[in-house]
């Protein structure tokens, strides 16, 4: 008998190692509105109709519910207690004291907070020992929400987007807007184009900072602030074909995320090549030389653009976009200048040769040879000392120009 119990020993101690009783995962808690309730120092006593005070009053304020609480104004808060105490014992009367009000109207602003920053309030208790700084926070909105907003969003609106301007400045101040609009649930719309999706849980000095980089970019809220981001853009950007047409490829009428993220990427980061190819292609097919017009257009600034261009082409595209002939042809066709018709007519003629020997780099230095035949370069350097002469002489007109006078 012993031998036996023996055996069912080691049998179920090897039955505990090698498959050991399941673990039930760990419940995760459940606060509810009542809960809170009696945290806010409702009595959770009296009887009226099978229910406490503090269950009472979670249902009379919020209805047992966290988006009542959330979506409910301080001001129908504040009504609904001034109507529980002004009804007959009869009717059920309910007189609350007024840290026991306090706590919650705190308690409506944790709420938002805890939505805002993408967290379940049903799974935390309602701190009633942040009283205080809840009740600042709420304050603080409630003035934001209704006079602050408006005057911000007055004071930061953006000049309207065009290419002269330099992106990221000007990202910086339709961030500045951005942030003065408050969004559904009270947050600063900045926060649907903030860089990082995930949420950054980092405590902030600021705590529109932590709303910002905690609010989920998922759910109802998200979708209507996305679509006025989106209207923001449209309306700042109108007029600029190039960044409408960015837009306009997405197919979008909602996602203001994702209309700013290829805006941003057209011209800071992995378009900004292709906004180069753009203006490239610009100056290959239009710029045109027609003589020394400085500081506009003379020849030296002429060959660099052009070269400058035909290279940002071969660099974006990691091949040679146009022939040493497609380039001398080109080349030819943005010659303008009279004196050169003789040197073009040249060019134009060894092109018709056979074999044909010109080169785009041959007849670059043969029209640089003959431009600076005609304008040698220290007449040219004459030619601006002379125009700076006469500006100033235009300054001191009608004034003596000796080294006595003081005007």
């Amino acid at each position: 008998m012993s031998v036996i119990i023996s055996f069912y020993e080691r049998l179920s101690t090897f039955l505990y190692f090698y498959h050991p009783p399941s673990k039930m995962a760990a419940a995760i808690p459940v606060f509810t509105i009542y809960d809170a309730m009696i945290l806010c120092q409702i009595p959770d006593t009296g009887n009226f109709q099978g229910q406490t005070d503090a269950q009472r009053m979670a249902e009379e304020l919020f209805d047992n519910d966290f988006g009542t609480a959330m979506t409910k104004s301080i001001k129908q808060v504040n009504m609904d207690l001034a109507t529980l105490a002004s009804l007959t014992a009869v009717q059920g009367r309910i007189v609350s004291r007024p840290r026991a009000q306090d706590q919650i109207r705190a308690f409506v602003q944790w709420v938002r907070d805890e939505i805002r920053m993408g967290r379940n309030p049903a799974q935390h208790p309602f701190p009633a020992g942040d009283t205080s700084t809840l009740l600042q926070r709420l304050n603080f909105h409630q003035k934001y929400d209704v006079k602050d907003s408006k005057t911000l969003i007055d004071n930061t609106v953006p000049p309207k987007w065009s290419k002269e301007q330099q992106w990221k400045q000007w990202v910086k101040l339709l961030r500045d807007h951005l942030r003065a609009y408050i969004g559904v649930n009270g947050i600063p719309l900045v926060y649907v184009v903030r860089e990082n999706a995930a949420q950054d849980p980092t405590p902030q000095d600021d705590f529109l900072d932590e709303y910002i980089n905690m609010a989920l970019l998922v759910g109802t809220a998200f979708i209507v602030d996305n679509k006025q981001v989106l209207a923001l853009l449209n309306k700042f950007i109108m007029g600029c074909s190039e960044a409408e047409m960015v837009i306009q490829a997405l197919n979008t009428t909602t996602d203001g995320r994702a209309a700013f993220f290829a805006l941003k990427a057209f011209y800071e980061g992995e378009g900004i090549f292709a906004h180069d190819v753009m203006a490239a292609e610009n100056i290959i097919a239009t710029l045109f030389y027609a003589g020394e017009k400085r500081p506009a257009m003379y020849w030296q600034k002429f060959e660099q653009i052009l070269n400058n261009a035909n290279a940002t082409m071969h660099h974006e595209y990691g091949r040679v976009m146009y022939t040493d002939v497609m380039k001398l042809r080109s080349l030819q066709q943005r010659i303008k200048a009279d004196f050169l018709s003789q040197t073009k007519a040249a060019i134009e003629a060894n092109m018709h040769a056979i074999p044909m020997t010109m080169t785009y780099d041959q007849a670059m230095r043969m029209y640089r040879s003959k431009v600076a035949e005609k304008f040698p370069p220290a007449s040219a350097a004459a030619v601006a000392w002379g125009r700076h002469v006469r500006e100033q002489n235009r300054n001191t007109r009608g004034c003596c120009t000796t080294n006595q006078c003081n005007c």
